[in-house]
C-alpha cells in the first residue's frame, strides 16, 4: 500500500498515512529514513540522536507477506523504550 510521504536529500521523512514504516512516535522534521521491497528498514532521530536498522525478508517463501505491521510496531516500541530510558544496545537484551 502506498504512502503519501516527502523527500529530503534522496531520504524518506515521516509519511502521513498509518501504518507508517517508522511507526508514530519519531520527531517529525527530525526523522529520516527509507525502507526497501524486501521489507528492510533504516529510520534515524536527529532530536534523540538514534537510528533503527531492521533486516527482513518479506518475499521469502512466495512473495506476498507484508511488513507494514511490523515496522509500524518495531519502530514504535523502540522509540518507546528510548524514551524510557534504555540505552539503544540494551533495547532487546533486558
Amino acid at each position: 500500500m502506498p504512502y503519501t510521504n516527502t523527500r529530503a536529500l534522496g531520504w524518506d521523512t515521516i509519511p502521513k498515512s498509518v501504518p507508517a514504516p517508522c511507526g508514530q512516535k519519531f520527531t517529525p522534521g527530525q526523522s529520516f529514513g527509507h525502507t526497501g521491497y524486501t521489507g528492510t528498514t533504516l529510520w534515524g532521530d536527529f532530536k534523540r540522536e538514534f537510528a533503527i536498522v531492521s533486516l527482513t525478508n518479506r518475499v521469502y517463501p512466495d512473495d506476498k507477506a507484508s511488513v507494514l505491521w511490523f515496522r509500524n510496531n518495531f519502530a514504535n516500541m523502540v522509540v518507546d523504550r528510548i524514551d524510557a530510558g534504555a540505552s539503544a544496545t540494551k533495547c532487546f537484551l533486558e
